[in-house]
């Protein structure tokens, strides 16, 4: 369904302080890997098109009267939806104020 290939995405929304992220799992059984840089996310397709379709629901109840305003294209709801579109997770870890962070390893 999706090619190896992997995809860039510019990403440069309004960061609440992380710096990068990287994020390793699995989706439908085949590996999944994202990097962010500050700037772009390098990522295998498949994560990139989930990590969107979650991100597009969250934008549909955002319109929802008295739903939360969130921003939702941050670096910090991107790697959200990343974690969330994966079936397992490997690696998560992000850069905050210089200091690595480790979700999962």
């Amino acid at each position: 369904m999706f090619s190896d290939e992997p995809v860039s995405v510019p990403l440069s929304g309004p960061a609440g302080g992380i710096e990068s992220f990287c994020v390793e799992g699995t989706i439908d059984g085949t590996h999944a890997h994202a990097e962010w840089d500050g700037r772009w996310v390098i990522s295998t397709r498949a994560l990139v098109v989930r990590a969107e379709l979650a991100l597009a629901v969250d934008e549909v109840f955002a319109e929802i009267p008295g739903a939360p305003d969130a921003a939702l294209r941050a670096p910090e709801r991107f790697l959200q939806a990343m974690l969330v579109a994966c079936d397992s997770i490997s690696v998560a870890e992000f850069t905050h104020h210089g200091r690595r962070r480790v979700l999962a390893r």
